[in-house]
């Protein structure tokens, strides 16, 4: 029972600092990127089938990818404004 407890330390620190999972998320930024790109095609309910993921987690999925993407493009924009200067 305490080794249990310890690797559950041990995957929770790991998953904070690992560079494709993100703190308190359970899936790889590639994997979100993944489900975000087939939403677009398809839908959040036909993803959800095929992920065996709820139709909540696919939104929270694709909502949190929106969110980087808005993040890195005004980090891009403000990159090439200080460069302009």
């Amino acid at each position: 029972m305490r080794r249990l407890a310890e690797l559950q330390i041990i995957a929770k620190n790991s998953r904070a600092t690992h560079p494709t999972l993100r703190f308190k998320r359970r899936h790889t930024q590639r994997y979100e990127q993944n489900i975000y790109e087939r939403v677009q095609q398809s839908n959040m309910q036909q993803i959800g089938r095929e992920e065996q993921l709820s139709y909540k987690e696919i939104k929270g999925i694709f909502e949190q990818v929106i969110k980087l993407k808005k993040k890195q493009q005004v980090g891009s924009q403000l990159s090439e404004s200080l460069l302009m200067k």
